[in-house]
């Protein structure tokens, strides 16, 4: 397969993060850059040994977040996604197929082992947020567009018999919109305990992470129109951060 092009975002490697490593690790993130598969996946043991590169250059890539290990031997670069766009009729799928099946793509295009937020691929066609606007637009119509009336019939109604005040649909999304868009609920217990279910995590875990960035969140003054998506966010790097750890140390328990 062809693999002559690779490209390198600025937003990854001009960050404070990358260029603070040596620069014999930076150099490796290159070479590993350049002889990964479409999606990212490579054997690190060949690249070490063709650029001179240390193991500990490739520990300090996983240290800081750059590569992801695997028990395999195997590595797939972290913001492989950001770096690359293939086009659908140039991509050629990894043969690490048991590795892929892992990964889950994050909101912000990066590699993580957990819980699949998106589907991990070659993007093409029309970004996934383009159909939730366009939603949104038509539900909005829907909203706004006024009922059919026939002006040849009494338009009045007899409520006699209908006590119950009849709600709009707007006041209803309004009033939606003003539970979900404040901190508060992640103090629930309902929010709670659908966070634990969703994220596989003790409740006691979501409990001490949730007081975590309700104290971040009035910290910073952040504010986010969907504050549980935010929390699924924060509770899979927590989640996200515990697997890798345990990977690491059986990852350098095996022999490069």
């Amino acid at each position: 397969m062809a693999r002559s092009k690779r490209m390198f975002s600025c937003d990854v490697v001009d960050t404070d993060k990358f260029l603070d490593m040596p620069v014999s690790a930076r150099c490796l993130y290159y070479d590993l850059g350049m002889r990964a598969d479409d999606d990212g996946f490579i054997s690190p043991k060949k690249v070490l040994r063709l650029t001179g590169a240390s193991d500990d250059d490739l520990r300090v890539l996983i240290a800081r977040d750059f590569v992801i290990p695997f028990e395999s031997g195997v590595i797939v670069i972290k913001d492989w996604k950001l770096n690359n766009y293939l086009r659908k009729d140039r991509y050629f799928p990894t043969k690490y197929t048991e590795e892929k099946s892992k990964l889950s793509l994050l909101e912000n295009g990066s590699y993580a082992i957990g819980e699949v937020m998106d589907t991990v691929g070659v993007p093409h066609g029309i970004p996934l947020g383009a159909p939730r606007r366009e939603e949104k637009r038509k539900e909005k119509e829907s909203i706004d567009r006024p009922e059919n009336t026939d002006t040849s019939m009494n338009t009045s109604i007899d409520t006699t018999h209908n006590p119950k005040p009849i709600t709009n649909n707007t006041e209803i999304l309004m009033d939606k919109k003003n539970i979900v868009n404040t901190v508060e609920i992640l103090s629930r217990e309902d929010t709670i305990l659908e966070l634990s279910k969703v994220l596989d995590l003790n409740q006691d875990i979501v409990r001490e992470e949730v007081e975590k960035m309700i104290d971040w969140l009035k910290a910073k003054g952040k504010r986010y129109k969907d504050y549980k998506a935010f929390a699924r966010n924060w509770l899979r790097r927590v989640k996200i951060e515990k697997k890798d750890s345990d990977t690491n140390i059986k990852f350098f328990n095996k022999e490069l």
